[in-house]
């Protein structure tokens, strides 16, 4: 009988619309906040908010956002960390640095102050162009699981970990791409675009199929790994860049001895068959040096060290020129490539250069010169019978006798 009461109560309360409050039991509760403000939210996570009184995570890239109501986006994106999240539009977007963080197909630019994408007005002086609707996202606007491309376009993703990407037309040759792009294999996407790498890991990826490679402690290019230069587009080359084979344009690219490295603020590489490199140890500019296997492979006096034609250790000291054989000796006192430095008093370190022959690549010596050996040395010497066989054109003037020897050689004294 009185659940029956109870239920007529109930029911009499529902249909009359009103509540009894205080000490009387009410038909209905009053449903309490969950929050009046953010600090009511620390206890579900340091970045919750409260939104229409309830505790709510920051809207994320690509969520609906609402400032002014108090609906705020993340403080960090987590697919680039580096880059913060603005409210526009009524959606959270990364914030903008440059013009091609925009949809520029569309005339949009990057306004720097704000970090939003303002769309381009028309010639009524305040009008947006608003793109025809054709049914999805046109080449290199953003897209999602959600937001779909347009027919022929796909939605290609920098990395499977987001949910973001662009919608890019298929291809599986170069020639199918318009300038400026490059086929990775299956889509046509910007050539040469940036990407970023810290603590060995992608902040800011490629799109699938382009490989980062680092000019600088985190910043790189994208380039389209290859084999051959077919594989690349026009006035592209397939060339060693990093630790493999890439796309680079040609322009970028140095000859056989040419300067390169960092110039002028720019990655500089080698053509096919050569790397970039020191030729000397001592040398501050670096060149693009023979990629080799063995000594014949280089031009003399050059040698096959470390898979590069290098002088090594030689110096700059010429023909008949004062050298030491210190192995701190600095490079004016190392004879240069080709030449040796022949010490004649026991206990010095103090010589001159002479043409060495003894590299089978060069066994022939200047006319007037014949190749000696000495020690385990071969060197091109001037054979004499007296000190006036030793004229001024000849690296020495003194007509000397080595031990063991019946020829006598033009040397200089044994200082």
């Amino acid at each position: 009988m009185r659940n029956r009461i109870r239920q007529m109560f109930g029911i009499t309360c529902l249909l009359m619309g009103f509540a009894i409050v205080g000490s009387w039991v009410g038909c209905g509760t009053e449903e309490k906040p969950e929050c009046t403000d953010n600090t009511d939210c620390i206890s579900t996570g340091a970045d919750a908010i409260c939104y229409q009184q309830k505790c709510r995570a920051r809207a994320k890239e690509g969520e609906e956002c609402n400032e002014l109501d108090g609906l705020i986006c993340q403080k960090q994106n987590d697919r680039t960390p580096s880059q913060p999240l603005i409210c526009t539009s009524g959606v959270c977007k990364v914030k903008c640095t440059t013009n091609f963080d925009c949809k520029t197909r569309d005339g949009e630019t990057c306004d720097t102050n704000s970090g939003v994408c303002v769309k381009p007005t028309g010639n009524d002086g305040g009008t947006e162009t608003v793109p025809e609707d054709t049914g999805g996202k046109g080449e290199s606007e953003e897209c999602s699981d959600t937001v779909k491309c347009q027919t022929g376009l796909d939605c290609v993703k920098r990395s499977s970990a987001v949910n973001e990407g662009k919608c890019w037309k298929p291809c599986t040759k170069q020639d199918e791409c318009a300038s400026g792009q490059i086929c990775t294999g299956t889509h046509c996407v910007p050539a040469n675009d940036t990407c970023e790498i810290q603590g060995g890991t992608e902040v800011t990826p490629c799109w699938s199929g382009l490989t980062c490679v680092l000019e600088g402690a985190a910043s790189g290019t994208c380039y389209k790994s290859c084999t051959d230069t077919a594989e690349c587009p026009a006035d592209y080359e397939c060339a060693t860049k990093g630790t493999g084979k890439v796309c680079l344009p040609k322009s970028d690219r140095a000859g056989a001895g040419q300067p390169c490295g960092d110039i002028g603020g720019k990655t500089v590489g080698c053509i096919d068959g050569y790397q970039c490199a020191k030729e000397r140890q001592d040398a501050t500019q670096t060149t693009c040096l023979k990629k080799c296997a063995q000594d014949t492979d280089c031009d003399w006096p050059s040698f096959c060290l470390g898979g590069i034609c290098t002088l090594g250790n030689a110096g700059t000291a010429k023909l008949g020129a004062a050298c030491s054989t210190k192995n701190d000796a600095t490079e004016d006192k190392r004879c240069e490539g080709g030449h040796y430095c022949l010490v004649l008093k026991q206990g010095s370190n103090d010589g001159f250069c002479y043409r060495s022959c003894k590299d089978p690549r060069k066994t022939d010596c200047p006319t007037d010169l014949t190749c000696i050996a000495v020690n385990t040395e071969q060197l091109c010497l001037k054979k004499c019978s007296k000190p006036e066989d030793c004229t001024s054109n000849t690296p020495a003037t003194s007509c000397q006798q080595f031990q063991g020897s019946t020829d006598q050689v033009c040397l200089h004294p044994a200082n």
